[in-house]
């Protein structure tokens, strides 16, 4: 291996690419190398010298838009106008959730009898390498769970259906 140094840097290359790893470092120390692209869009506006109004609890979305407008107007590429729905924000209310996850998943559970005929240890309905089966929808989980409480073989009772957790 060859160490190759250039400015702050050290590459080390293979012998065969040492020449071309040469070459290329002194066509960028002539000022001969690759150039790169000038940044596209309007210099003037620099998205990082916006300002920002402060927010406190009350205010509305509209009121912010409009003094973050004001503090930023003569910055901004053209005057901007916006239009608001004229209705409340909507609360917080626990009783009625914005938004409802279904799960994507569902798994088959029953509780296993032990010799004594009592409760020993939660079963799952799994593949042979252990991972669960997992099913579309509550109803076709306990389904099997059912149907797998219904094999005496088994000794299971109380069918259940559990989100699957991933």
């Amino acid at each position: 291996m060859i160490e190759i140094k250039h400015a702050r840097t050290t590459f080390t290359v293979r012998p065969e690419n040492g020449q071309a790893v040469h070459d290329a470092l002194a066509r960028l120390a002539k000022g001969k190398g690759p150039k790169l692209p000038k940044p596209k869009g309007n210099p003037k506006y620099d998205s990082g010298k916006r300002e920002y109004p402060v927010f406190y609890p009350g205010m509305e979305t509209g009121e912010y838009l409009n003094k973050y407008h004001e503090l930023n107007e003569k910055k901004m590429l053209s005057g901007l106008s916006f239009t608001f729905a004229n209705r409340p924000a909507p609360m917080l209310d626990p009783s009625y959730p914005e938004v409802t996850v279904e799960p994507a998943a569902w798994t088959a559970h029953a509780m296993r009898k032990n010799v004594d005929g009592k409760a020993d240890y939660l079963w799952t309905r799994c593949y042979a390498h252990g991972r669960p089966i997992l099913f579309e929808s509550e109803a076709a989980a306990l389904e099997s769970a059912r149907q797998a409480c219904d094999d005496p073989a088994h000794g299971l009772y109380d069918p259940q259906a559990k989100e699957a957790t991933q």
